[in-house]
């Protein structure tokens, strides 16, 4: 005991500190284990508070870290008497207490003391760490500040600690208030940190995926774990997702950087991917996105990236303020009228109100929203309500054509991972809905061209299943044959002279002929939206029969040189189909005939001796093709018909 008072006095007195600071500690811990009369006289001459004092007096790193280091000790080796220990307030200052972090050593000892102080918690004693009354929880909060760490342990570390605490927060004495906290600021800049770190982590990633890849993987894994240990935060992280990371990506999307798309689409495509069990209100928003006119303008979290809480200046005053008049308050009763209310009571998502314009944090707004109720719940429909989805306004009439390529891909690649299953029926019919629409549209653009309908009609395809044969069938009655009949008896569409080639095309899958003609495309994608009935049964192809059966005189012109046999010109050196080839009618040389290849504008010359029959060959030709056409068109239009029964 003599030995004891000796450091004790020394410490008192700023003698010997470093030795007095370990020599005081191992003798508490002695006095836990073996003399308990040491222990008892170590709490009443209120050593740790005198840590405190020295602490904040001295400007020497190997005092400051000593200290660091025995307080770590004797929550280690302290057992009998740890609950005592862990309810002294002034270890609380050793949290919040400003370090230079900036010396490597101190930052070692102060994340070690972090660490095995947040080994300590429980659901017996979280109430030592969380203050009810002023709703504070220093240990979670200042443990936090080490998220973006350049040494990968600490920051996994940091994770490993708050994941511990909320699981623990799950059936504690204070669970309730311990929710509403989490559900507060400054918490919520916890979050907002996590995320926007796993953002910078994702735009590195998609430069370089193999050096950030383990990273990127141990993120996931932890918001994955988040997801699943508290769920009451699902609409807050659905909330920062999306702000942080989803619209960013949607706005780099809308540009013309096509590197910036290509890695925005990679990041989007690595989310989906992702094992988090991301929730449906967040992936649902995610495809709402793909079909509005703009991205929505919603209230979200406003809190900074990047931004610690524990630095805020008011915060770091009011911590002191609290603890410096703790044993104030203990002693004569006096009460800090709810000094720190005003930095952890504030939440994040509040109505459209003028008094809600000011930044939050900060006293004024508290004490708005404090009329209000004591914290409000963020909203269940932080992102967008489900009817959004099936509301006329959000039809693709206003899709970014720069952008729609990528979506589909994106689509693609959602419709291998199943992540598109998780919709009802009636908003995958309006997604559907929302994928035939661009394909139905009259004028070829860079929404609906050959490639993106292939790739349209892949995942509608995947989605459809005997369930949907109504739905399927009643939009191509009531929509699709109805606009069919109208080109069809149009006289300007020549393309249904070889509608069987069409036919083919979208049987065999290769639109490689007709890439570069646009005014075919339209019945291609017609086609396209009926095949895959036909390939599931629900609807008969009647197109299968379409052929002109009508015969000709053969003809022969030039001397017998030149062929004209049924539609077919046959000469000595070619031979080919007049339905395939457009005659071209010029003025200038009456005696040379020239065709040219719809599909490739390939051309073809022949010479006449004479012009007279030049001219009778031509119009020949051109009876035939018409009668051709008239007899398809008709043909087309009575097949078209069985389709509606």
């Amino acid at each position: 005991m003599d030995q004891f008072i000796r450091h004790s006095n020394n410490l008192k007195q700023n003698v010997n500190i470093i030795e007095s600071v370990s020599s005081l500690s191992e003798l508490a811990i002695l006095g836990d284990q073996k003399e308990s009369d040491i222990f008892d006289q170590f709490i009443e001459e209120k050593v740790v508070e005198e840590f405190v004092r020295i602490l904040k007096s001295t400007k020497d790193t190997n005092i400051v870290n000593t200290i660091l280091h025995q307080i770590s000790m004797l929550i280690t080796n302290i057992d009998k008497n740890i609950v005592v220990l862990l309810s002294l307030p002034q270890l609380n200052e050793f949290i919040i207490y400003n370090y230079d972090l900036n010396n490597e050593e101190t930052q070692d000892y102060y994340i070690n003391f972090i660490k095995i102080l947040s080994n300590k918690v429980t659901k017996g004693n979280i109430n030592l760490f969380f203050n009810q009354k002023y709703a504070q929880f220093p240990l979670l909060l200042y443990s936090q500040n080490f998220y973006n760490a350049k040494d990968n342990l600490t920051r996994t570390y940091t994770r490993h600690i708050l994941l511990s605490i909320l699981q623990i927060v799950q059936n504690s004495s204070n669970e309730q208030i311990l929710l509403q906290y989490l559900q507060s600021y400054p918490f919520l800049q916890v979050l907002t940190n996590h995320i926007s770190f796993m953002n910078e982590l994702l735009l590195k990633w998609s430069k370089d995926q193999d050096y950030f890849h383990e990273e990127l993987k141990n993120m996931y894994y932890f918001f994955k774990d988040l997801y699943n240990i508290a769920p009451y935060l699902a609409d807050t992280l659905d909330n920062l997702f999306f702000k942080i990371i989803i619209q960013p990506i949607y706005q780099i999307l809308q540009q013309k950087d096509e590197n910036a798309k290509k890695q925005s689409c990679l990041i989007l495509l690595s989310l989906f991917n992702a094992e988090v069990q991301f929730s449906y209100q967040l992936l649902l928003s995610i495809l709402i996105l793909f079909f509005s006119p703009e991205i929505p303008k919603i209230q979200t979290l406003q809190l900074e990236l990047n931004y610690l809480p524990t630095k805020d200046p008011e915060l770091v005053n009011q911590c002191i303020r609290f603890f410096k008049n703790f044993q104030k308050e203990v002693k004569d009763g006096e009460k800090s009228n709810g000094l720190l209310q005003s930095i952890t009571q504030t939440i994040s998502q509040v109505s459209y109100n003028a008094i809600f314009v000011k930044e939050i944090p900060k006293q004024g707004i508290y004490e708005a929203l404090n009329s209000y109720g004591y914290i409000q719940k963020l909203n269940s429909s932080i992102l967008f309500k489900e009817n959004f989805l099936i509301s006329d306004e959000y039809i693709n009439n206003y899709l970014n054509e720069e952008h729609y390529n990528s979506i589909l891909t994106v689509l693609e690649t959602l419709t291998i991972n199943k992540t598109l299953q998780f919709l009802s029926e009636f908003q995958k019919e309006r997604f559907i809905l929302d994928l035939f629409n661009v394909m139905y549209d009259e004028q070829p653009n860079l929404l609906n061209n050959l490639k993106n309908c292939q790739k349209i009609i892949q995942i509608v395809n995947y989605l459809l299943d005997n369930s949907d044969q109504n739905f399927i069938i009643t939009y191509i009655r009531i929509k699709l044959l109805k606009q069919m009949e109208q080109h069809i008896q149009s006289q300007t569409i020549e393309y249904y002279r070889y509608f069987s080639q069409i036919l083919q095309s979208v049987s065999e899958k290769n639109y490689e002929p007709f890439y570069r003609i646009p005014i075919t495309h339209q019945i291609i994608r017609f086609m396209l939206l009926l095949d895959f009935s036909f390939q599931k049964n629900w609807l008969k192809n009647p197109f299968q029969k379409t052929f002109n059966p009508l015969t000709y005189q053969e003809l022969q012109f030039n001397n017998g040189l030149v062929k004209l046999d049924n539609l077919q010109i046959i000469t000595e050196n070619i031979n080919f189909h007049l339905d395939q080839w457009k005659l071209i009618f010029q003025q200038e040389q009456k005696q040379t005939i020239i065709f040219m290849n719809l599909i490739n504008d390939e051309k073809l010359e022949l010479a006449f001796n004479d012009i007279k029959e030049a001219e009778n060959f031509k119009l020949e030709v051109y009876q035939r093709q018409q009668d051709s056409e008239q007899h398809v068109v008709s043909q087309l239009i009575t097949q078209l018909q069985q389709l509606y029964f």
